[in-house]
């Protein structure tokens, strides 16, 4: 849009998280995102997966899959990745980032976080009708915060509240 002179500047941020703290010295906790094993929802089994593919295995009925996102500094001497035996992690990747920081992906099967009661709007993406919008299999990404700092975001079931006849799925 810059380039075609069509920007009318200003930030197109909803929202600026602050930069994460150490949760170690010179490991960051950069990001976590949580998928109960109710939302997962492709089959592995099916169909052919590009070989250079990571697949994470779906937690137990119950449990989720949490995946972090880990910074090291330039300093920090690892033997594996971050997490492997004190949270017994399995590694997606790892990449060296221009900064000389290291990131770390990786994943285990944890406990789904209590989040309570959440109420909210919904955004649909598809050109039907609002009233034939199909929520059965709709899913919710939450934001986590604890103690008023972005942690985590969580994909959860859907549940449809919205008054009138219930639409068949």
């Amino acid at each position: 849009m810059v380039d075609e002179g069509r920007w009318k500047g200003g930030s197109r941020l909803i929202r600026q998280f602050p930069e994460p703290k150490e949760i170690g010295p010179g490991v960051v906790l950069g990001f976590r995102v949580i998928i109960p094993a109710s939302a997962v929802t492709i089959d592995s089994s099916k169909g052919s997966l590009p070989p250079n593919l990571v697949w994470i295995p779906r937690p137990a009925e119950n449990r989720a899959v949490e995946i972090s996102l880990l910074i090291t500094k330039p300093t920090v001497k690892t033997d594996g990745w971050p997490g492997r035996r004190s949270m017994s992690t399995s590694l997606v990747g790892d990449f060296p980032l221009h900064s000389g920081d290291h990131l770390w992906i990786v994943h285990r099967e944890t406990e789904i976080p209590a989040l309570g009661t959440m109420r909210g709007s919904y955004t649909k993406f598809s050109p039907a009708p609002e009233s034939s919008q199909r929520l059965a299999k709709a899913r919710a990404i939450v934001l986590v915060e604890v103690d008023g700092v972005p942690t985590a975001f969580m994909e959860c079931k859907v549940n449809d509240q919205r008054p009138g006849p219930k639409v068949s799925t």
